[in-house]
């Protein structure tokens, strides 16, 4: 059953459900492939993973605790692959929803047909020059999330869905893929969002977003200024050691190149985001005060 059929099924069976089901239909479906080649240097990578719930949701707020997680670990060649399916008692267990102060609520009396499924496709290929250096790349992602949920007397229950995924491709010996994911219903939901893990997703997004934002508006400022004034703006990268992590020898490198390609070059930095960096959102920000002072914005 692919991913559309699996996505009918399940919301056929909701509405066939009426407004009442005494069951739960919990799937996950995953397919996950690897090609390595020598002649041509390539590796592909094909993932793709439906994970769905269709059953009671009380009206208490309580929804039967179903739990689902994939894993991998990146690598090419020695791939592992950690997968967990759990509904009922394991699923808290699992989650350490059991350790909650407060006790579980009832999964008895009226309810309602509650659905939430995801489905997600990942496709990586990368081709590999004399080298073993990457000369191309390419990435597919495709997901789709949703939830049917009735909301009863103000009760709301949860569900929660992440992915996470990690594309090494500096060479053919560092190259992969890793991919984490998560789903889960009820209390195990509760108890997963509370992980550090899962939330630092959401803290990790925001510091992506804010950086982008940053490295828009500092490309747009220096685009104002005339090439006289760039060492100016290279010194503040120096005072602030704004991209000593990534390269501690740049502000030397664009003080020596012809002024279009010192600001292809500086550019290049600027864009690039570190969602697990606060420290780079900050000095970013910084900078883009002083730039877009400078240029009069």
């Amino acid at each position: 059953m692919n991913m559309r059929h699996a996505i009918l099924v399940m919301g056929l069976t909701g509405l066939l459900g009426g407004c009442a089901s005494n069951s739960v239909t919990f799937i996950t479906k995953t397919s996950l492939g690897v090609d390595v080649s020598s002649q041509p240097a390539v590796a592909q990578i094909g993932y793709d993973r439906f994970e769905g719930y269709i059953g009671p949701r009380f009206d208490n707020g309580a929804v039967p605790p179903v739990v689902a997680s994939f894993a991998t670990n990146g690598k090419l060649l020695d791939r592992e692959v950690q997968q967990v399916y759990a509904t009922g008692r394991a699923a808290e267990i699992a989650t350490a929803a059991q350790g909650t102060a407060l006790p579980p609520p009832s999964l008895n009396g009226p309810h309602q047909v509650m659905f939430f499924n995801t489905g997600t496709t990942l496709g990586l290929k990368l081709g590999f020059g004399a080298n073993s250096a990457t000369d191309a790349f390419t990435l597919g992602y495709k997901r789709r999330e949703i939830s049917v949920i009735p909301i009863t007397e103000g009760q709301f229950p949860s569900v929660l869905a992440t992915i996470q995924n990690d594309v090494e491709a500096a060479s053919r010996d560092k190259a992969g893929l890793n991919v984490t994911q998560y789903f889960a219903t009820g209390l195990a939901a509760d108890a997963m969002a509370g992980q550090a893990t899962v939330r630092s997703l959401l803290s990790r997004r925001f510091e992506a977003l804010d950086q982008s934002r940053s490295a828009l508006s500092i490309l747009s400022c220096v685009s104002a200024l005339p090439d006289g004034d760039l060492p100016r703006v290279w010194k503040n990268v120096r005072v602030l050691g704004l991209f000593k992590k990534d390269d501690p020898n740049l502000v030397a490198t664009l003080g020596t190149k012809p002024p279009a390609e010192a600001r292809a070059l500086y550019a290049s930095y600027v864009a690039r985001d570190d969602e697990t960096d606060a420290a780079r959102s900050e000095l970013l920000r910084r900078h883009r005060e002083f730039v877009c002072a400078f240029a009069g914005r």
